[in-house]
């Protein structure tokens, strides 16, 4: 049969939504129409192919069979016909375009005549949606930085351009456009699989104004495209303003004279900067030798600088007090302060000094304190005076030592002596020290001067001198034990016990001393090898060195007078084999003069004399020649510490080297035992071997001897005896001969032995 029908797509397009109402994969209906008559089926094939991804936008198709006319038949024809196939397309959410695929038909019957191969089946985009804003709400930037990142993130899958518009604003700020920062807008497009992150570069205007400290201005972000959603469509930018002014006292007030009752000013000026606002700045006084409400007023001054005025020099005048008194000429400050970030000073003080203006003496001590030591017996202190003019007549000053006591309540006579000046200098005035043997603390008191003449004013910043007087006695306490060196233990296994005494062996004492006495663990440990009579951790024991019938005890807080110098230091006895072990017995006193402890350390050893056992196993063994022995040695006791041992071989009828190995050698006994590792008895063995030979000996002997040179380690079983066994045996010869004799015959034999006999 020739005969064809025609099959072709009934539409050219088809639209394909991305997902249904419900938000399942979107689908349509794609039809083929068959034109003619059949009397049986045909049958096409079909397949999807385009510029959408398979899987990622739609489902694809491959060679799907279409039956069309599938009930014609010899007695029922199909004039035409017409059957349908569902496409779909993959639902997601990412923002996409518009995308086309192609359905084809690709296979047909040999009868069918293709009008229409293909459809176009176009995936309408559905409403898919990314957020973006802003990465930050709020963003700090200094003015110096020059510019700021302003940073967009979009959220969601974009497979396709997507533009955002960032424009940036005074809004309802105090910053200003221009003036403050540039005026920006423009426009970010993310693309697919580029950074989810874009940014703007807005520029800051960088002035050298003094502004508010902040100043801010706001960012926008909008979109046109209906698949963006903006999140967060504003961002806050503040600026802050690093910009400094620096201001100073002029140079020509930084150093300045005025006299008593007058009046000098300070001035302050910008040398550097301006102000867009209000810059405080201060100026107060500070006392140097000058005292303040004496001779100078105590006075703070603000200073404000502001856009008008910040290039002029701002003054404030400061006054100075008048008196009689006939002084040195005295010296206050005038410092620049602010609490302003943005001012830098320099030029921070201004010096002022007094001149004084009065006609009259001023006498004062050289020196307001005065070091001696208690030896020297002597010493003196002097006296000067001034004035403008010479003097026309003499005066007197008086130096009194005033009657104080020092804290061991040891008193001085007050004495007077007159310094009579007739002319302008310096004089002094000697004065005694009390010596004596005892061991004192230093000792206070108080040299002043005075007058009674109306024409002289005694300095007040020097009227007095404080005398210390170092005392050169020394007090020497030491620590002391009957025996550094102690046996753990006695024969009844008690242990042994140390006095250790605290002695004041140099010196006298005119005060209580106070001497802490404490042990210090070195390999004993406290409470496990030792423990004392003192108490521990915080409350160490004191003793008490006082005077004898001390008068002032009653009158300090001082704690009762030990009776007993010495303590007791108990050992601690145990059945376990040790190293000697070692800890300190220390004094210690908080004072800073006149005491030296020594001996201030004094360490304790402790000498173990626990025993332990050592023994062989046996004390009698025969071995055969040729044969391999090996021989045990037991211990017994507890060890914390290892020991020795040595055996050594010593001849008998066997020979050693020759018929056994010889033995010497050290062996230890409990090895790896410590404080933390005691260990319970053991044995250790030793081997040797007894030599093989052909020679007829008989039995012959040695023996081993075990001793120790450790005295802690008694030995039991200290020789063991061995027997070797000879195993050789002697040759018997005879002769067989079968062959018959012939009497008067001479026979030669030779004889070969193979063995020694």
């Amino acid at each position: 049969d020739n005969d064809y029908v025609s099959v072709s797509f009934e539409e050219e397009r088809y639209t394909l939504p991305e997902s249904n109402s419900d938000g399942t994969d979107g689908n349509v209906s794609v039809c083929l129409k068959l034109y003619g008559k059949t009397q049986r089926p045909v049958t096409v094939y079909v397949s999807t192919a385009g510029t959408a991804i398979v899987d990622a936008d739609y489902y694809a198709i491959s060679n799907m069979s279409i039956l069309l006319a599938p009930d014609a038949s010899p007695w029922q024809e199909v004039n035409e016909d017409t059957q349908c196939f569902d496409v779909f397309a993959r639902n997601d959410d990412s923002v996409e375009n518009n995308e086309t695929f192609y359905v084809r038909i690709v296979g047909y019957d040999d009868c069918v005549d293709v009008c229409s191969a293909e459809s176009a089946i176009i995936i309408h985009e559905d409403s898919d949606a990314v957020n973006i804003s802003f990465v930050d709400e709020k963003v700090f930037v200094n003015e110096s930085s020059t510019c700021v990142d302003l940073c967009v993130e979009v959220f969601g899958v974009v497979e396709r351009d997507v533009e955002v518009i960032v424009r940036s604003a005074s809004g309802s700020f105090e910053a200003e456009e221009g003036k403050d920062f540039k005026l920006t807008e423009e426009v970010l497009t993310f693309q697919p699989g580029v950074s989810s992150v874009l940014c703007v570069q807005q520029v800051i205007v960088n002035d050298v104004l003094v502004e508010e400290d902040v100043e801010r201005f706001q960012a926008t972000l909008t979109s046109n495209d209906s698949a963006v959603n903006v999140t967060e469509d504003k961002m806050c930018i503040s600026i802050l303003d690093d910009d400094e002014v620096v201001l100073c006292i002029e140079e020509e007030d930084l150093n300045l004279e005025v006299e008593e009752g007058g009046f000098v000013s300070v001035c302050v000026s910008v040398i550097h900067g301006s102000c867009e606002r209000d810059v405080v700045v201060t100026l107060e006084t500070e006392a140097g030798t000058a005292t303040e409400d004496i001779d100078f007023c105590l006075q703070q001054n603000n200073l404000t600088f502001t856009m008008d005025n910040a290039a002029m020099s701002q003054c404030r005048r400061f006054q100075t007090k008048s008196d009689t008194a006939l002084e040195d000429t005295e010296k206050f400050y005038v410092r620049l302060l602010s609490s302003d970030s943005s001012v830098v000073i320099k030029n921070a003080k201004a010096s002022i000094e007094i001149i004084d203006t009065n006609n009259g003496v001023l006498a004062y001590f050289t020196e307001d304190k005065l070091v001696v030591y208690e030896n020297e017996t002597a010493a003196t202190v002097c006296v000067n005076v001034s004035a403008n003019s010479p003097l026309e007549r003499n005066i007197t000053l008086s130096v009194q030592k005033n009657c104080k006591y020092d804290i061991n309540f040891l008193s001085y006579d007050t004495v007077i002596e007159d310094l009579v000046f007739s002319e302008l200098g310096t004089k002094c005035a000697g004065f005694e020290i009390s010596d004596n043997d005892f061991v004192n603390e230093k000792t206070f008191f108080t040299l002043s001067l005075s007058t009674c003449d109306s024409f002289v004013t005694v300095k007040n910043t020097m009227s007095k001198v404080h005398v210390v007087v170092k005392d050169d006695e020394v007090a020497v306490i030491g620590l002391s034990v009957a025996s550094s060196n102690i046996i753990e233990d006695d024969e009844m296994g008690n242990g042994a016990v140390i006095v250790a005494c605290v002695n004041l062996t140099d010196g006298k004492l005119n005060r209580t001393i106070a001497v802490t006495a404490y042990t210090e663990n070195g390999t004993a440990r406290e409470q496990i090898d030792y423990y004392s009579d003192l108490k521990f951790e915080n409350e160490k024991a004191k003793f008490l060195f006082s005077p004898p019938g001390d008068p002032y005890r009653g009158k300090r807080d001082l704690p009762a007078v030990s009776g007993d110098h010495c303590f007791s230091i108990h050992i601690m006895a145990d059945d376990i084999k040790e190293e000697t072990e070692t800890f300190t017995v220390r004094l210690y006193t908080s004072e800073k003069h006149g005491v030296i402890l020594y001996p201030a350390i004094v360490e304790i050893a402790i000498i173990d004399n626990d025993d332990v056992s050592a023994a062989f196993n046996q004390t009698k063994v025969s071995i055969m020649e040729g044969m391999n022995f090996t021989f045990c040695i037991n211990y017994y006791g507890m060890f914390e510490t290892s020991a020795t041992v040595n055996v050594m071989s010593e001849d008998g009828s066997a020979t050693g080297a020759q018929d056994y190995d010889d033995v010497n050698q050290q062996i230890i006994l409990a090895e790896g035992a410590g404080p933390f590792n005691q260990l319970m008895g053991g044995v250790v063995c030793v081997a040797l071997s007894a030599h093989d030979d052909d020679i007829v000996e008989g039995t012959h002997n040695f023996s081993i001897h075990l001793n120790s040179s450790d005295s802690c380690v008694k030995i039991n079983n200290s020789v063991l005896s061995i027997c070797i066994l000879d195993d050789d045996y002697a040759l018997e010869i005879y002769f067989i001969n079968d062959t018959p004799m012939v009497e008067g015959r001479t026979i030669t034999l030779s004889l070969e032995f193979s063995h020694t006999v």
